[in-house]
């Protein structure tokens, strides 16, 4: 059923825009950091980055970091749960946590049986798993104080990626013979999924809007199936190629906002999907290196792409539509009035969905001239919020527009 709801809104000295249209280009910009980075992460508008050795922290958009520490081995990856908590997995020192964003370290490995850590993640329920080399999946339940093995299932123990759904699905990408398994009982079990075997799985990820996972995965001449993206539709069970064949992609999460679908490739920089991987377009203006984009962020309505040669900032920003926890489904379409109005220079708009279906907010001037996209992408039925920015706007009077199709 299609939708249609208009209000107003008042601008005053408006500062900055955070949502840009769909089809508007993202271009890059370098930051200072231009040696190697192997991993970042983004927590509460704070970046952390290692170059595989050190730890580094920018609280100011990539414009300057401080450095906190260096590792007693190499660093595969950055995990941040909260605003405090920081995990970082070793290539051989397991897993060292710091619970004071960063300010001081200590091991975290009590429980675990290998000492190869790599790609953290935390579920829905604050629980937190963390993948390794050959040992398979642990969980912890505490902050990382005590691990217990979560691989009951698993036929191969080389993880590759790990991903947790909203609905509480685990998803791990396995090396050797490939493939994605899948748990629905915090890791207490595993099975196989219907991605074929022998595509090799190097990054997971789930969008929060509609709960469709996407694969990134690596390019392999001797294999029958294509490679590039895959998504499933269905909680992991079911697997569509769905773009970027014949293209290696990286180990950078796909990262979802209302701009598109981001994902970064191994040699070609970064692509963008805004139809939910139907189509998929090079955003690499600025990027003056492609030759690995190892990872991606957001911070402070910033994307910022991780490479071989430094890391980039995109000088647009982007946002991310905020979903609200709740039981049951709306059982009507709103559109709330946004709230401060006036605004100076930031204002909230909230809504809700009552069926699944394809979403647009636009807001417009008085004129009827389209000055952003908030949201462009499809949406279960859910209540969400999101945040409109307005740089170099006059003072005066808005509309937006919510419209589901």
């Amino acid at each position: 059923m299609k939708h249609l709801l208009s209000l107003f809104l008042f601008s005053l000295l408006a500062l900055q825009i955070v949502a840009q249209p769909a089809s508007a280009q993202i271009s890059w910009q370098p930051t200072v950091i231009t040696i190697p980075s192997v991993s970042a992460s983004a927590s509460d508008g704070t970046l952390y980055y290692t170059n595989g050795f050190s730890i580094f922290r920018s609280s100011n958009n990539g414009a300057s970091w401080d450095s906190l520490a260096t590792m007693p081995s190499g660093v595969s990856a950055i995990s941040t749960k909260g605003t405090a908590t920081v995990f970082v997995c070793t290539n051989s020192s397991g897993v060292i946590r710091s619970t004071n964003r960063g300010a001081t370290w200590a091991p975290a490995n009590s429980g675990l049986t290998t000492n190869s850590a790599r790609f953290g993640v935390v579920s829905p329920w604050g629980d937190i798993f963390i993948g390794s080399e050959s040992a398979g999946v642990f969980r912890s339940t505490n902050n990382g104080d005590l691990w217990t093995s979560a691989s009951s299932g698993l036929t191969e123990f080389n993880t590759g990626a790990l991903t947790a759904s909203p609905t509480g699905t685990l998803l791990v990408g396995v090396k050797g013979t490939n493939g994605i398994f899948r748990s629905t009982n915090n890791g207490a079990s595993w099975s196989l999924t219907a991605m074929p075997r022998n595509v090799r799985v190097y990054c997971l990820a789930v969008n929060p809007a509609n709960n469709h996972v996407y694969a990134g995965t690596k390019y392999d001449v001797n294999a029958p199936f294509p490679n590039g993206v895959y998504r499933s539709t269905d909680d992991g069970l079911n697997w569509t190629q769905v773009g970027l064949a014949g293209k290696s992609i990286s180990t950078a999460l796909p990262t979802f906002t209302s701009s598109g679908i981001f994902i970064g490739t191994d040699t070609i920089g970064v692509f963008r999907s805004t139809n939910n991987g139907a189509t998929w377009d090079s955003v690499n203006t600025g990027l003056t290196d492609r030759r690995t984009v190892v990872s991606l962020a957001i911070a402070n309505g910033y994307l910022f792409a991780s490479t071989f040669g430094g890391i980039f900032r995109s000088i647009q920003t982007v946002t991310s539509v905020v979903e609200h926890a709740g039981n049951a489904a709306p059982k009507q379409f709103a559109l709330s009035q946004n709230y401060p109005n006036p605004f100076n220079p930031t204002t909230e708009i909230r809504f809700q969905i009552s069926e699944v279906g394809h979403v647009t907010l636009k807001v417009y001037d008085v004129l009827g001239r389209e000055i952003a996209t908030l949201v462009n992408e499809e949406l279960k039925a859910r209540s969400y919020q999101t945040t409109f920015k307005a740089q170099g706007l006059a003072s005066g009077m808005y509309f937006y527009r919510l419209q589901t199709a």
